[in-house]
Formats: structure tokens, C-alpha cells, sequence
């Protein structure tokens, strides 16, 4: 915590923009605001960020971030009003993770050492003359620490050359050195280890494409000097050759020998490690151009271009949500257990729900719908995508009617609600009705109770399938439940339990969300909804007779 009379330090928050280039907030003395609107220091263009989301100010207690938005922020995963911000912190806004951090206004910055800090835009901007280190954050950004001369100490501590403000990392971890003209890394914690080439080290002399790890963070090494580069080995030729017939022989067995058991392995090795800098530093394209060459040579190829795809996709993604998701189909049509194993059920989620709101807010809301009913149940945006559902069934089928009489309203429903068309079908239920009647007349408690029967009638049909182990009937019931309470989330926590538990006997949940996304082809209209809501509708975006 920030004491008042620490009047010496700043906040800073940190974050990439849509160009993957990382920026920087300074907070002093006046407060500095987070959101959309062109007139915050902090602008994130993300649809899913108020204009004016969050606020934050220095406080006698420290550094304070106040929720301003309807879509509210979390702190390092915790939904919060307003919190004081800690060294280290995530704040996620929106789609958008900043770290904070705080430092002594009065430290020498970074550029007045012998050690230089920059921000990635390009590969093109990398200086390929000095090594280089690259360092990849716990929350995905990266930077590039060119190195000069002298020595270099990495650490959480604000002292340190280079601040890494994770919790895995020591307060002074580890110091990167020169020595006889070689860059050697040390172990300076105690506490935690520093690996590099799979093991701990205390102190190890570095070459080109080593990885070192301090607790959860990835730095390479990077450098196109010769004597950071391992040598190839050399096989020693016969130096007394008698017959020349015997010299010709030699030497072409020798040559088929030494490409491949030297030359091969060598060159294997060099493009894996100049593959994974270019995916690294976000040169996507080369890497791909790169990984060809290796197919003829290389078996173990499926993870490397898993993670090309994924890079390509995110940049994409920044553009296209759409053509991104569709990007993630392919991968999971030709990998899909390494494509699952990197985590592509999130990413491929969260690009649909993204399409699916700007489709939304540029009013196609059938175009929008498509995309939220093709978010899949294992991903994160699962929940929101349901809830956006909701939205947009109720508002369509309330607009339609709210013109009509409440009474008249309330005696149709009532017979609906007596035939127990709760919410089916779509475009004829008792639960529309009653929302609409309470869109009129707010409190009107024929329609309150008659509601909260019928979500307490699926609450029931939920908890019976469940106890009896029906999964399909618990997400059916779960579907129309839903509409009424989308935020639910233990209750779907459960079902996903009860699917699992059902996925062990029937083949793993995975491989059918697999089969079914890849089934879908991200355009067909798989739900329910989208079979009765838009009926009749031919252009993607609403008509203009649609109660929009």
C-alpha cells in the first residue's frame, strides 16, 4: 500500500493497442481516465469499453480504480466496484488486460543505461548488430531489451534494470552479464530458480535461441553474432587417400552421411530456433514461409504451426473477429488436439462474441445472433453470448407487441401460460407476453408471478434431470431457463459437470464441441432461436418493419 507522505511515486498502467504496440499511462498528481472517448489518456478502441469505463486517482490510501461503466472491471480476475491497485496488478477492462505498476518518479529511466527498452511494432525494427533479449509477460505482451555493454538486472523490485511486475518472479531474480565478449545469465534468488535449456542454473553462458525462464516468464535470447551461435560439428575426412577411384567413393558416402547425421539435424535445429523468434516478435508470415521448409525434414511440425495460426489469427482478429474464427475452424479441422491444447475454445469464443457485437452495433442483429449462438459452451464468452441471446429474443418479441392492450396482452398469455407454452414457441409464449405486459406496466403483479412460476418450473426440470443424471434434458430445460435468468452460472457449471461426467462413457466432451464447431462451419444457424426468431427475415439486417 502507498503511504500519503510517498509523494516520490507514480502509477503507471500499461497495455497494448490494436497494432500489438504497447503503451503507457502515467498517474500522478491528476487522475487519469480509462475508456473508448478520444479525451482518455488511456483510449481502448474496444466496443466491449464504456466511453468513460474507469477512473483512476491517487488517494491518501494509494492508488484507487473506480468502475464508471455498465459492463464493469476486474482485478486480477475479481469482479470489483472500486479497489486500490497493488505493484503488479491486472486490471481487465472490456477485452483489454493493463498491468499497473508503481515507480520512483526520480529513478533514472531505462535509455540513460548501457541497457535499452523498446517496443515491438515490427521485426523490421529489431537492430539484428547487438544481442538482443525478448521478453514475453505473463499476460501476453511483449518487449525487446537490446543489450550494449555492462550487465543487466532483472527483477519485480523497482530497482532493477529491467522491472518484470509478476508475483513469480523474485524482487531481484536474476542479472544478465558480459564476460570475454560472451552474454552469461546468473541466478541472483535465492528462493526461486532461473532455467535455462530445461534446467535450473546458477550461472550459464548464452547462445543464440536460449530460453530463460524466471517463474512464469519467457525471455530469449536473441543474437546474430557468430560466437553466439553453437558451432557445427565437423566430421574429420581421411587425410591419406591412396587410390582416387576410393576418394570418389569416400566422398559421396561421406557427403549422403554428413547431411544426414550432421548437416540435417543442424539445419533442423537452426530453423526450429529461428521459427520460434519470428513467432516470438510477431512475423508471422516468414515463420510460415520457414515452416515449409522444414515439412520434408521435420515430423513433430503440427504444434509449430498451430502456434503460426494462432499468431496469425490474433493479428487478424484486430481486424476480422469473424475471418480470425473461421481461421481457428481450420486448425481445428487439422489439429485438433494441439489446437485445443493451446486454448483455442477461449480465443475462438471470444472472436465470435466480438463479431457478434459489432454486428449488433451497427444494427444487423440476425447477423449478430449468428455469431453469439456460435460461441461454444467450453469457452468463456459462453455465458455473456447467452445472455446477449436473451437480450435479443425478449427485445424483438416485446417491440412486436407493445402497441397491443395490457389486458388483452394478459388474456392471451394467461391461456398460453395454461397450455404451458412458457417460451416455446418462440414467436408464441407466455413469457414474452409477460414481458411486455411489464414493459408497459412495470409491476404489474400478474405478470411477476406468473414469470417467476415459470422460471421456477425449468429450475425444477434442471435439478430432476440432474439428480437423474439426463444431461440433454438439463441443458434443454437450461436453454429456456436462460431467457429468464441468463446469469445463472452455477447452474450451468453444474450441467457442464454432468456433461463431463456423460463424456467419459460416451468419448471425451472435447472431441464432439470439435466434431459440432467443425459441423457448424462457423455460418450454420445451429440453435434453436435463430430457427423461429428471424422467420421470414431475407436480408442479414433487420427490415425496416422489424420492431428494431
Amino acid at each position: 500500500m502507498i503511504l500519503e507522505d510517498q509523494v516520490d511515486l507514480v502509477g503507471i498502467i500499461t497495455w497494448e493497442d490494436g497494432e500489438s504496440r504497447r503503451q503507457q499511462a502515467t498517474i500522478r498528481a491528476d487522475p487519469v481516465w480509462i475508456g473508448r472517448a478520444a479525451d482518455c489518456l488511456a483510449c481502448i478502441p474496444d466496443l466491449a469499453v464504456s466511453r468513460h469505463h474507469a477512473l483512476i486517482r491517487r488517494t491518501k490510501d494509494g492508488f484507487q480504480v473506480e468502475d464508471h461503466s455498465r459492463n464493469g472491471i476486474e482485478i486480477n480476475g475479481k469482479i470489483v466496484t472500486q479497489g486500490i491497485l497493488d505493484h503488479g496488478d491486472r486490471l481487465r477492462v472490456g477485452h483489454q488486460t493493463l498491468t499497473f505498476s508503481v515507480k520512483d518518479s526520480e529513478v533514472s529511466s531505462v535509455k540513460d543505461r548501457d541497457i535499452a527498452v523498446e517496443t515491438i511494432i515490427t521485426p523490421g525494427h529489431v537492430q539484428p548488430s547487438r544481442p538482443m533479449l525478448i521478453v514475453v509477460l505473463a499476460d501476453g505482451s511483449q518487449e525487446v531489451v537490446t543489450l550494449s555493454s555492462g550487465q543487466l538486472t532483472i527483477g519485480r523490485d523497482i530497482g532493477n534494470d529491467f522491472v518484470i511486475p509478476d508475483k513469480s518472479v523474485s524482487r531481484r531474480h536474476a542479472e544478465v552479464f558480459s564476460r570475454l565478449g560472451r552474454w552469461r545469465v546468473r541466478n541472483l534468488s535465492h528462493k526461486n530458480p532461473v532455467r535455462v535449456r530445461g534446467k535450473a542454473i546458477s550461472e550459464i553462458e548464452l547462445a543464440n535461441g536460449d530460453v530463460i525462464h524466471l517463474g512464469e516468464i519467457s525471455i530469449t535470447f536473441s543474437s546474430q553474432r557468430p560466437e553466439d551461435h553453437p558451432e557445427m560439428p565437423v566430421s574429420a575426412l581421411p587425410r591419406n587417400i591412396i587410390l582416387g577411384i576410393l576418394v570418389v567413393l569416400i566422398m559421396v558416402g561421406l557427403g549422403a552421411g554428413m547431411y544426414h547425421g550432421l548437416w540435417k539435424p543442424y539445419r533442423t535445429r537452426n530453423l526450429l530456433s529461428e521459427i520460434g523468434l519470428l513467432v516470438e516478435t510477431g512475423n508471422c508470415k516468414k515463420a510460415e514461409e520457414k515452416l515449409r521448409d522444414l515439412y520434408s525434414d521435420f515430423a513433430g511440425r503440427s504444434d509449430l504451426e498451430v502456434r503460426i495460426g494462432l499468431c496469425l489469427a490474433e493479428q487478424e482478429a484486430q481486424v476480422d473477429p469473424e475471418a480470425a474464427a473461421q481461421h481457428l475452424s481450420k486448425l481445428l479441422a487439422k489439429f485438433p488436439e494441439e489446437a485445443l491444447a493451446a486454448g483455442i475454445l477461449d480465443r475462438l469464443g471470444e472472436w465470435r462474441f466480438l463479431a457478434g457485437e459489432i454486428e449488433e452495433s451497427q444494427g444487423s442483429h440476425k447477423m449478430a445472433l449468428r455469431q453469439y449462438v456460435l460461441v461454444p459452451e467450453g469457452s468463456s464468452a459462453f455465458v455473456r453470448a447467452q445472455e446477449k441471446i436473451s437480450q435479443i429474443w425478449i427485445k424483438k418479441q416485446v417491440k412486436a407487441k407493445q402497441n397491443q392492450n395490457v389486458q388483452e396482452l394478459l388474456k392471451k398469455a394467461e391461456a398460453l401460460f395454461k397450455q404451458k407454452c412458457y417460451t416455446l414457441p418462440v414467436n408464441k409464449n407466455a413469457f414474452a407476453l409477460y414481458k411486455t405486459v411489464l414493459a408497459i406496466t412495470p409491476y404489474n403483479p400478474k405478470a411477476l408471478q406468473r414469470i417467476e412460476q415459470i422460471k421456477q418450473y425449468y429450475l425444477n426440470r434442471i435439478n430432476s434431470a440432474l439428480e437423474a443424471e439426463d444431461c440433454k434434458a438439463a441443458a434443454n430445460a437450461w436453454r429456456c431457463y436462460s431467457l429468464i435468468e441468463p446469469g445463472n452460472t452455477r447452474l450451468k457449471e453444474q450441467i457442464m459437470e454432468c456433461r463431463k461426467r456423460a463424456s467419459a462413457r460416451q468419448g471425451t466432451e472435447e472431441e464432439k464441441m470439435v466434431r459440432r464447431i467443425l459441423q457448424e462451419g462457423g455460418v450454420k444457424d445451429s440453435s434453436w432461436v435463430l430457427e423461429y426468431l428471424f422467420e421470414g427475415d431475407d436480408d442479414s439486417k433487420d427490415s425496416a418493419g422489424s420492431p428494431w
